[in-house]
């Protein structure tokens, strides 16, 4: 269903059924309004990235139950300010496409982070060369900050890829 009041309890009840200890959510609007009260209503800490466009408002954003883990380190990707736009067939526009990168350590714990990664990749079937270059600099932003911070840490990719 389309209508916000309609969905939002849907989502809420899908994700409340899941029961699961991280959450990634693209498209998201009205982040700070809704999302970051339900979900901590539901024990998830969370992290945002908007999209960097004046006429869409929506973003990723990932959650965690924080009582199962402690955020390490957000970094957060906006494709078109990674040379994307080199690759043959991209666009000559931009998409305003985003990532989260977090990186996550179990709650008192001394095992290894996870390296969380959720993404929207650009929509356009016809330009199936940029969501690759999107994919691949995603890819390559979550192997770079695994080698910094924790080289054990797992790398789990989520996202609307649209592919």
């Amino acid at each position: 269903h389309l209508r916000w009041e309609v969905r939002r309890k849907a989502l809420l009840e899908v994700i409340r059924e899941l029961d699961a200890d991280i959450v990634c959510l693209q498209e998201i609007d009205n982040y700070n309004k809704f999302w970051v009260k339900e979900m901590g209503r539901l024990g998830y800490c969370g992290v945002y990235k908007q999209r960097n466009s004046g006429s869409k408002f929506d973003g990723c954003a990932t959650f965690y139950r924080g009582n199962r883990f402690e955020r390490v380190h957000v970094h957060s990707i906006e494709f078109d300010d990674l040379g994307t736009t080199e690759c043959q067939g991209v666009p000559d526009f931009k998409t305003h496409n985003v990532a989260l990168l977090t990186l996550l350590r179990p709650v008192g714990g001394q095992s290894c982070c996870i390296c969380v990664g959720n993404a929207h990749l650009f929509w356009d079937p016809s330009y199936e060369e940029l969501k690759i270059a999107q994919a691949r600099c995603l890819v390559e932003a979550a192997v770079e900050l695994v080698q910094a911070r924790d080289k054990a840490a797992p790398i789990v990719l989520a996202g609307d890829f649209n592919s």
